[in-house]
């Protein structure tokens, strides 16, 4: 074979190793291409799969907090069965079996009076135990500013409590669900703001101690008072003494409507 046959043969041989190999490059390309979409899509649908995920698990703490908040309510309502409803009840029954025994006027009266005691004691104790009733906690350690505020409230046909103390309080809030917590500010032992601070803490074991509307109840109503209770995890402000109007609207704001206006 002479030398440029054997150039030739080179050249066609190279041309074909060239062909081949960028037929080769392109069927690689290709698939990398394609790979890489797979891959987005991919990524696209764990995406997706991620946010259902994250909406479910919200779901599911919302409704482990309800459900803990139900069981605190049939707690309760099984602890006031049994150490206030029942020995109620005991006397009631007793009372009227001795009357039924004695044949004295005098003795049957006494026991018709306790009956009627035993009675509306149990009707108040049953009151409060309507749960349909929006649920408020009045927080002060004066006396006659409590008496105040509960007769302001009654016309709303509330179940209202009372405390004296933010130790009392805290303990009242840890027993039961309230829909609504009016908070004087200066007490002794312990002042609102760090009363509604301790409550605010619990809030890692259980929501309800974050989400439970606080109101600020205090006289201090000096410019930038309402401001710094916001700060200090309050919801809202109202000043002593107190305006069935400004009162009106905050239980408006922060109890359903159809649980208050309703009522009137």
């Amino acid at each position: 074979m002479d030398t440029n046959s054997f150039s030739g043969s080179l050249l066609k041989k190279s041309s074909l190793n060239q062909g081949s190999n960028r037929m080769l490059y392109n069927r690689v390309e290709n698939e990398i291409k394609d790979h890489a979409e797979d891959l987005e899509a991919m990524k696209h649908e764990l995406m997706q799969r991620n946010d259902y995920l994250n909406a479910m698990y919200c779901d599911l703490q919302e409704a482990q907090e309800k459900a803990n908040a139900d069981n605190r309510a049939k707690s309760d309502l099984l602890a006031k069965v049994n150490h206030e409803i029942r020995p109620l009840m005991n006397a009631i029954i007793g009372m009227v079996e001795l009357a039924m025994r004695e044949n004295e006027l005098g003795a049957v009266k006494e026991y018709v009076s306790s009956i009627k005691l035993a009675g509306s004691n149990l009707l108040a104790i049953i009151n409060d135990l309507d749960l349909s009733k929006p649920k408020v906690l009045i927080v002060d350690d004066i006396s006659t500013n409590l008496i105040v505020a509960n007769r302001l409230l009654f016309p709303y046909n509330m179940s209202v409590r009372l405390c004296k103390s933010g130790f009392e309080a805290i303990d009242e809030i840890k027993s039961k669900d309230y829909d609504l917590v009016f908070m004087d500010h200066q007490m002794p032992g312990m002042d609102g703001v760090e009363t509604t601070r301790r409550i605010r803490d619990m809030g890692d074991a259980d929501k309800y101690y974050i989400k439970l509307p606080i109101v600020a109840l205090t006289a201090n109503d000096v410019f930038g008072a309402r401001e710094m209770f916001l700060e200090s995890g309050f919801d809202d402000f109202l000043a002593k003494p107190i305006d069935t109007t400004k009162l009106d609207t905050i239980l408006k704001k922060w109890i359903p409507i159809q649980e208050t206006l309703d009522r009137l």
